[in-house]
């Protein structure tokens, strides 16, 4: 961490579904590190996944891939990723003092409450009573400049019985550990 101007620490912010499965290693190296794990339904993971392969993922292969592929590659990697992040937890790598869990929904429908919660649960103070921080004044631009955004939709025909039947056996702990229903299409 480096120290700004003035007494607040500043932090490295880093959005990348892939270090949850280097959680281990992140913290041998910034042992001080704080995570925020945002959670959303298995069914929206995985079509955002095959938006996301279908999209950018033609660009760093050097033979195209069958739709069988990038199926077991999304699913695949959901596994070890929610497998390794549950690891953590369990065994205690990942708790109270330097973890905090939301949801995709809280976080895209109540950003700045979520955002409280957050910096609360991490044990840092840009909301202080005092009102010294500027970051609540900046949180709200932000949000406000945010709110005609409009999120992937995705086509849930993309999701065949079986492949529902799929995702709900191979990301079985990750519909239960976060209370996420198993039917499809979600409500």
């Amino acid at each position: 961490s480096k120290r700004s101007g003035s007494n607040h620490v500043r932090r490295l912010l880093l959005k990348s579904p892939c270090h949850t499965a280097r959680v281990r290693l992140l913290l041998k190296m910034f042992p001080n590190a704080k995570f925020v794990y945002v959670h959303r339904n298995p069914f929206e993971v995985f079509l955002s996944g095959a938006h996301m392969a279908s999209t950018t993922y033609g660009y760093m292969f050097l033979q195209k891939p069958t739709d069988e592929d990038l199926q077991e590659y999304i699913l695949r990697q959901g596994e070890i990723l929610i497998g390794e992040y549950l690891s953590c937890v369990d065994d205690g790598i990942l708790g109270k003092d330097n973890l905090v869990e939301v949801s995709f929904e809280d976080l895209t429908s109540r950003p700045e409450d979520t955002m409280k919660r957050i910096y609360s649960g991490l044990g840092f103070c840009a909301f202080d009573q005092s009102g010294r921080s500027s970051y609540p004044l900046v949180l709200r631009r932000e949000c406000k400049s945010l709110r005609g955004y409009k999120k992937n939709v995705f086509d849930e025909r993309q999701l065949s019985e079986e492949l529902q039947s799929i995702i709900r056996k191979r990301w079985h702990e990750h519909f239960f550990r976060f209370g996420y229903e198993t039917s499809f299409p979600p409500k």
